[in-house]
C-alpha cells in the first residue's frame, strides 16, 4: 500500500530571510541613532538650563543695546582686552572713517582692514579676579524697515556684588575715551529707522584738529571756548540758583567761513562726542527728530547744520508765487502741484526739540546757518539760543594768518629756484604772507576759497603769493557773470508772474477787451524774456 507525505517539496528561500535581517539591522541602527541624538539634545538642554539657573543665581547679568551710548564703551572694552581674538568667524571690512570697533589683526601702523567678529558662540574671559561671559545677539529685527542688526551684548559677571559691574562699566568708558582721544567721534542720523531701531546708527571718527587751525578773527575762538568752559563748569551754580542748566549756540555767516570747523575743533578740545543730523533729509520729520534728540546723552554736542532749511527763502517764495499763479490759470499741468518743502520738520516741533535738548543737563546745542534773516524770532529768543557768533568773510589779517598756517618756515626751500640766494627763514614767509594778505580785498572771499587756492600751490609759497592778484581778478569777474545770470533769471520769473497777475485781474472784465490787453502785455513780457534768453 502506497503512503503519501504532506511535507512541501518547495525548498526555503534563503535570500528573503537575508533581506529581512538586513532591514532589521538598519531599523535598529536608526532607532539607536535617534535615541542617542535625543539623549544628547536632552542633555544639552539640561546643561543649558542648569547653566542658566547657575548664572541667574551666582552671576550679575547686564544688557547693552546699540541704541544706548554705553554700547560702544563695552565694545571698545572687549576689543581692548582682545576677547574677540578667540572668535572663529569674522566679517572683514575696509578701514574707513566709519567706526566699526573691530579687531585689528595687522601689525602695521595703519592697518587696511577691520575684522568684525560675528559673535557665533559665547566667550568667557578673566577680568580682575572674576570670570565674565559675553554673548551677542545679531539677529535681524523683524519690526525694522531697514535691514540692519539689532546689536545687543549680554554680559554676565560671576559675582554677587553688583558694584563689580559698575567698576567694569567705568573702566569701559575710560578705555573708550582713551581710544578716542586722538579723534572726534561723530554720531550721524543718516538713515530711516523703525520704532525699535536706534537712530544714531552711523558712528564716524575724524582726526582732531587744533583750535589754531581754524583761522578766525582775533579773539573769536577764545571767546567761544571761554563761554563753553564756563558753562560746563557751572552746573552746581545753575542747580543752586534754580536755573535750567542749558545753553544754545548759533553760528551764522557766509558759507565757507569756518562755522562747522569751529564746532569740530571745539569738540576735540573738550573731548566730547558730536550728534548731528540734517533737517533737509527726506526721512526726518517731527517724530524722527524727537526720537533722535531723546537719544543724545549728557555731556555731548547736539548739532543741527543749516537750520534755516526749515524756513523758506525769499527766492523760494517768489518761485512758489509764480508756480501757484500758473497753476491757477491751468497753463502747465505738470506744475499744478505744490512745491515740496525743503524740510518735513515743522517750526513748532523744532522749537519743542530745542527746548527738550536744553532741558537735558549738560547737552550743548549748536546750530549753524548761512542766512540769519530767514530764522524765526521764536528760535532766537534767550533760553533757546543764548550765544550768537557771527562769521565774516576773510580780512587781510586773516588771509595773512592763513598763509602762515599753510606754509611752515622751511617751505621756501622746496619752492625757491636753485640759483636763489633767498634764505628759507620764517621772516621770508612773513613777508610773503603780508604780500598775500595785501592782495586780498577785505570781506570778499571766504576762508574755504582762499584755502582752495593755496592747495593749488601747497609746495610753492612764492608762486602762491605772486599769483594772488591775478586769481582775485578772475574770481571777481566770474562772480559778476554769475550775478548777471541770476538777475536775468529773476527778471524772466517776475515777467511771467506779472503776466499771470494781469490775466487774473482782467478775468472779470469784458472778455474781448481783457483778452486783447492781456495779450499785449503777455507778448511784450515774453519778447523781453526771449531777448534775455538770447543774450
Amino acid at each position: 500500500m502506497n503512503t503519501f507525505t504532506t511535507t512541501s517539496s518547495i525548498p526555503p528561500n534563503p535570500g528573503t530571510s537575508g533581506i529581512f535581517l538586513t532591514l532589521n539591522s538598519y531599523v535598529l541602527d536608526t532607532v539607536r541613532i535617534i535615541l542617542l541624538g535625543s539623549l544628547m539634545e536632552a542633555g544639552r538642554k539640561l546643561f543649558e538650563w542648569l547653566a542658566e539657573r547657575f548664572t541667574f543665581r551666582y552671576a550679575v547679568s547686564v544688557e547693552f543695546n546699540q541704541a544706548d551710548p554705553t554700547y560702544p564703551w563695552i565694545v571698545q572694552f572687549l576689543t581692548h582686552h582682545e576677547v574677540w581674538r578667540r572668535s572663529k568667524s569674522f566679517q572683514i571690512g575696509a578701514k574707513t572713517s566709519r567706526s566699526r570697533l573691530g579687531v585689528t589683526l595687522s601689525r602695521k601702523d595703519k592697518p587696511l582692514a577691520d575684522y568684525i567678529p560675528l559673535y557665533d558662540i559665547p566667550q568667557l574671559f578673566y577680568w580682575k579676579g572674576y570670570w565674565v561671559e559675553v554673548r551677542c545677539d545679531r539677529q535681524e529685527d523683524k519690526f525694522s524697515v531697514v535691514d540692519q542688526p539689532k546689536g545687543r551684548i549680554y554680559l554676565s559677571v560671576f559675582t554677587l556684588d553688583v558694584s563689580i559691574v559698575d567698576m567694569l562699566v567705568n573702566e569701559a568708558k575710560e578705555i573708550y575715551l582713551s581710544a578716542s582721544i586722538a579723534n572726534v567721534v561723530i554720531h550721524v542720523a543718516d538713515s530711516e529707522a523703525s520704532l525699535f531701531h536706534p537712530v544714531w546708527n552711523n558712528v564716524k571718527r575724524k582726526a582732531r584738529r587744533p583750535l589754531s587751525s581754524v583761522v578766525l578773527r582775533e579773539g573769536t575762538m577764545d571767546s567761544l571756548l571761554y563761554d563753553v568752559r564756563e558753562f560746563l563748569g557751572a552746573e552746581a551754580w545753575y542747580i543752586n540758583a534754580g536755573i535750567p542748566y542749558r545753553r544754545g549756540y548759533l553760528l551764522h555767516g557766509p558759507p565757507g567761513t569756518g562755522k562747522s570747523s569751529t564746532i569740530y575743533a571745539l569738540a576735540g578740545e573738550l573731548g566730547v562726542d558730536i550728534y548731528t543730523l540734517s533737517l533737509g533729509s527726506k526721512f526726518v520729520d517731527d517724530s524722527y527728530l524727537h526720537r533722535a534728540v531723546s537719544g543724545v546723552p549728557s555731556g555731548s554736542i547736539f548739532l543741527i547744520e543749516d537750520i534755516d532749511c526749515c524756513f523758506p527763502s525769499r527766492e523760494d517764495e517768489e518761485e512758489e508765487a509764480v508756480r501757484l499763479s500758473r497753476s491757477a490759470n491751468n497753463r502747465d499741468q505738470y506744475e499744478t502741484g505744490m512745491k515740496q518743502p525743503k524740510s518735513q520738520v515743522t517750526l513748532s516741533a523744532l522749537l519743542n526739540t530745542i527746548d527738550g535738548v536744553c532741558s537735558e543737563d549738560g547737552v550743548l546745542f549748536f546750530a549753524t546757518t548761512n542766512y540769519m534773516d530767514r530764522l524765526d524770532p521764536a528760535l532766537l529768543r534767550p533760553g533757546r539760543v543764548d550765544y550768537k557768533l557771527e562769521y565774516f568773510l576773510t580780512s587781510q589779517d586773516q588771509a595773512s594768518s592763513l598763509f602762515r598756517r599753510f606754509y611752515p618756515g622751511n617751505a621756501l626751500a622746496n619752492s625757491a629756484p636753485a640759483d636763489s640766494e633767498k634764505p628759507a627763514t620764517p621772516s621770508v614767509i612773513e613777508l610773503l604772507s603780508e604780500k598775500f594778505g595785501a592782495g586780498i580785498p577785505p570781506n570778499q572771499f571766504s576762508t574755504a576759497e582762499l584755502q582752495g587756492y593755496l592747495l593749488l600751490h601747497k609746495e610753492h609759497p612764492v608762486v602762491a603769493a605772486d599769483g594772488i592778484e591775478a586769481w582775485v581778478k578772475s574770481q571777481l569777474v566770474s562772480r559778476e557773470e554769475r550775478k548777471e545770470r541770476e538777475r536775468e533769471r529773476r527778471e524772466r520769473l517776475m515777467a511771467i508772474y506779472r503776466i499771470d497777475s494781469r490775466e487774473r485781474e482782467d478775468s472779470g472784465s469784458d472778455q474781448g477787451s481783457a483778452s486783447g490787453d492781456s495779450g499785449v502785455v503777455k507778448i511784450e513780457a515774453e519778447e523781453k524774456a526771449e531777448g534775455l534768453n538770447s543774450n
